[in-house]
């Protein structure tokens, strides 16, 4: 029962992050795929969402890390 609540707010923060995006919120934004990260270190969408949280910040190098994880 615990994992799923995990799971549940990992997803949370991964569609509230892509709406954080969406208005230019990138701080929040990669903020929340971090925090998702923590509860589901091997979730695809919330690498991508990282990545483009960095990218919008000019930070490529690490947004090619984490898209490189993504599709891993």
């Amino acid at each position: 029962m615990e994992q799923l609540k995990k799971d549940k707010q990992a997803y949370e923060n991964l569609d509230t992050g892509y709406t954080a995006l969406l208005k230019g919120n990138v701080e929040t934004a990669l903020k929340l795929a971090q925090e998702g990260l923590h509860m589901q270190p091997r979730e695809a969408h919330l690498y991508n969402l990282k990545g483009k949280a960095l990218v919008a910040q000019g930070r490529y190098q690490e947004a090619l890390d984490s898209f490189d994880r993504a599709i891993a």
